[in-house]
């Protein structure tokens, strides 16, 4: 059984439809990464499967049961969300930020055991953040802070990671160093991984699946090739790109050419 089935959803805000006849699954163990122009449904899509809110036709099904029906902290043991604006700058550290990864697991009134603050070192100290420690978020760079909030992220240790434009506001030097973060974690927790990504050739990177989607339906849905040809982006992007291969990994590239 796969681990998510999304079945014929579609949903409104208002009289405004944003998601129409979304029907895909996910399996265990991959990344699935979700692109497409500005407005055109991607954040409402992994919200609804987070179980942010039930959607208005159709259903999604983790796990074999339909998401809306899991209690909030069951929830949050099994799916950790890292969204496009990360940790804000608030008046905590960076220790006490990335613990409350931690909360889905513990009983009321009671502290961190010994595991869970060994763990919370361990994933400060693989994110190179364990000499900010005890700094303030607010004073943090943006790069900085996402990092924070994908140390929290990881400290759930969720089932899924769902990855709302996890590079946004980041330079290409933080953009590689998030997403190879995210790679390494994967690829030794095997959890799955659902990625918003504006940049294609990043999503070509990093993503074993594409889904890609214009005006809230599905246009494509496959493996990275199969999604990333000149047809479909200069159908839903209005632009004519130029594709090359990736030297090393060997994935579709994207050029940009004036008009």
């Amino acid at each position: 059984m796969s681990l998510f089935q999304v079945k014929r959803v579609s949903h409104f805000f208002g009289q405004k439809q944003v998601l129409r006849n979304i029907h895909f699954e996910v399996e265990k163990g991959r990344v699935l990464g979700i692109i497409g122009p500005n407005g055109s449904g991607k954040t409402t899509l992994i919200q609804a499967m987070s179980g942010l809110f039930d959607v208005d036709e159709g259903e999604i099904l983790f796990q074999g049961k339909n998401i809306t029906s899991y209690r909030k902290k069951e929830l949050a043991r099994k799916l950790a969300v890292m969204s496009q604006e990360g940790t804000p700058p608030l008046p905590f550290t960076v220790n006490e930020v990335v613990s409350m990864g931690r909360y889905p697991w513990l009983d009321f009134f009671t502290d961190l055991s010994v595991r869970d603050k060994d763990l919370v070192k361990k994933t400060l100290v693989q994110l190179d953040l364990w000499e900010k420690r005890f700094q303030q978020v607010a004073t943090l760079s943006g790069g900085e802070r996402q990092l924070v909030s994908l140390a929290r992220a990881m400290v759930q240790d969720p089932v899924v990671l769902f990855l709302d434009e996890p590079t946004t506001y980041l330079d290409i030097g933080h953009q590689i160093l998030v997403l190879e973060h995210i790679r390494k974690w994967h690829q030794e927790k095997e959890i799955t991984i659902v990625m918003v990504l504006h940049d294609l050739n990043l999503a070509a990177q990093y993503c074993d699946e594409l889904i890609l989607i214009q005006d809230g339906k599905i246009e494509s849905i496959g493996k990275v090739e199969e999604v990333l040809n000149v047809k479909e982006i200069e159908r839903v992007y209005h632009t004519k790109p130029i594709l090359v291969q990736h030297p090393i990994r060997k994935v579709p590239q994207i050029l940009l050419q004036g008009q």
